[in-house]
This record gives C-alpha cells, sequence and structure tokens, in this order.
C-alpha cells in the first residue's frame, strides 16, 4: 500500500510525492470532491515518486491519492495488471 508524503500546493510546483513500494508503477487520482467524484487519473512509472499536475487552479482545494500497480503475463501470455488499495487521501489547496 502506497502512502501520499505530502502535496505541496505552491502555484508553481502543485505536485504530490509519495513513499515507494514495490510495483511497476502508480496511479495517481485528484479530484476538488473528497468524495473523489468525477476523480482524473494519471500514471507513473516506478521510478516516479512524485508528479507535477499543472492543471491545477489557484484557490481551489484537491484531494490525492495514490496506489501501486503491477503489470504480468497471464499463462496464455495476455499483459495484466493488479492494483494495490489506495492511499488515504491527502487535501491540497493550491495557493
Amino acid at each position: 500500500r502506497c502512502s501520499v508524503v505530502r502535496g505541496l500546493g505552491d502555484v508553481y510546483k502543485r505536485q504530490v510525492k509519495w513513499k515507494k513500494v514495490a510495483s511497476s508503477g502508480y496511479q495517481v487520482q485528484y479530484s476538488t470532491s473528497s468524495s473523489m467524484k468525477k476523480a482524473k487519473n494519471t500514471y507513473t512509472n516506478k521510478k516516479t515518486l512524485s508528479k507535477k499536475i499543472s492543471s491545477l487552479k489557484k484557490g481551489k482545494k484537491y484531494y490525492f491519492r495514490v496506489r501501486a500497480y503491477k503489470t504480468y503475463k497471464d499463462a496464455s501470455g495476455k499483459s495484466r495488471t493488479r492494483y494495490g488499495s489506495w492511499s488515504s487521501k491527502k487535501a491540497i489547496t493550491v495557493k
């Protein structure tokens, strides 16, 4: 399970950081709703432990969560993805 370390709401940084876990990559989800309705998703590779999201609007509060995923091939050779559980949400107000 991933855990969000911190979110930086500075108008120039607008990024979220998390701790490393064994994975193929990470899925970052963010929304202006604490229930994560209409959330947007972005993905990173396993080496990336932060994500800058430049589309965040100044003065708005956003909620972030992260989860790890692992890709593998099944018995028939098809590529599959298994997702971990979501981190707890972290609120960030863009300044």
